[in-house]
């Protein structure tokens, strides 16, 4: 799963015919407390790396990960190149097995793409039109099959029950209403729920991200320490609660400009979580905590084991291992698996670490899997 996460700048409306802002259900958290402030303070989650990837060309190489993004399903990895606009899907091996899309104007190519989500049996591309986007579909043999616009703004996505996609609008409120539209995979038809709140915008505070398991989308708002279920229904229920001690939004929040309301925050010890993921037995986020009245700050990766309910943390520094878990991770039974380019790698010594034979090449991207110690 990506790392998305947007900034609420107006609430103004939007009005489609197929589109209900109605909040049906929201409720208790359905049995998971995370207590975030215990596990940072504890910082005891042991994250092992056990095996050395190379992947084959043709990413592109410049140093740096930031433009790749990663995703994991039964042992097939897809890496996403933003600069260079296609995706990679790659064998457990690293080999690369197929190539979809490319960069251009031409049939089976596009520009601008943002984001994706894969399926059983298509890939589908989200790209940005203005105020609407572009879908743009393939088969899993790179076949090009379709492009359609949606009349939203948006800037992730998400696959969703039997076909759906999910949509998070992002910061785009000055035109639509909610935070989340449904497309019916069938009808094609929206409908939008999770209104936005705030109409003073809390630039760059106040973001959200989503993640998707198993036919649900799960959705987590940076100023608030809660995490929704999305039901086929459109239902939204509380799925956890994030315990983050004492912490609390200072009252007059609501009313003072953006970079003031920042700074209050950074200096109460603000706890931002702008990635987390959902599985079968784990909750995860990534985040950062202020400390020192704000004048530093702590990177976490939080852990929280559904059946135990026990939650273990790690602050990640720079200059280790856990560089490695800086940019684009992503976790899929019980294992992390993440990206690292080999200059880095090399750096940390990791194939050292690793104790395997393996020739470390500069200007070529590595899947690193790690084991997570509870």
């Amino acid at each position: 799963m990506n790392k998305p996460f947007a900034f609420i700048i107006a609430f103004l409306s939007f009005s489609c015919s197929s589109i209900n802002s109605e909040v049906k259900n929201v409720g208790v958290p359905e049995n998971y407390v995370i207590d975030l402030e215990e596990a940072i303070e504890e910082n005891d989650l042991e994250i092992e790396p056990v095996t050395l990837t190379p992947l084959s060309q043709p990413l592109d190489f410049n140093g740096f990960s930031d433009h790749l993004k990663l995703e994991v399903r039964e042992n097939i990895f897809y890496v996403f190149d933003i600069k260079q606009q296609f995706l990679m899907v790659y064998d457990s091996l690293g080999n690369a097995i197929q190539k979809i899309g490319n960069k251009g104007r031409g049939p089976g190519e596009f520009s601008g793409v943002i984001d994706y989500a894969v399926s059983k049996d298509e890939v589908v591309f989200l790209k940005k039109a203005g105020n609407n986007l572009i879908l743009i579909t393939f088969d899993k043999a790179g076949n090009y099959m379709r492009e359609e616009k949606i009349p939203v703004s948006g800037m992730s996505l998400a696959r969703f029950g039997s076909g759906d996609h999910l949509v998070f609008t992002g910061w785009n409120n000055k035109i639509v209403p909610n935070k989340l539209y449904r497309i019916d995979h069938v009808t094609r038809e929206l409908t939008g729920f999770f209104p936005h709140e705030f109409e003073e915008p809390k630039i760059p505070i106040e973001g959200d991200t989503f993640t998707g398991n198993n036919g649900s989308i799960y959705f987590l708002e940076t100023l608030k320490p809660e995490i929704f279920k999305v039901t086929e229904n459109n239902e939204l229920k509380l799925y956890a609660y994030i315990d983050q001690g004492d912490f609390e939004i200072d009252t007059d929040f609501w009313s003072m400009e953006p970079m003031k309301a920042m700074e209050s925050l950074i200096k109460k010890g603000f706890y931002h979580c702008g990635y987390f993921w959902i599985t079968e037995d784990l909750i995860g986020l990534e985040g950062w905590v202020t400390k020192d009245n704000g004048e530093s700050q702590d990177i976490f990766l939080a852990i929280h084991q559904i059946n135990t309910g026990i939650t273990k943390a790690k602050i990640l520094k720079l200059g280790t291992i856990d560089q490695l878990l800086l940019d684009i991770f992503q976790i899929n039974d019980s294992r992390l698996y993440s990206l690292g380019d080999g200059y880095a790698i090399k750096e940390l010594e990791l194939e050292h670490a690793l104790d395997i034979d393996v020739e470390v090449s500069d200007t070529t991207y590595y899947l690193v899997k790690s084991e997570l110690r509870f």
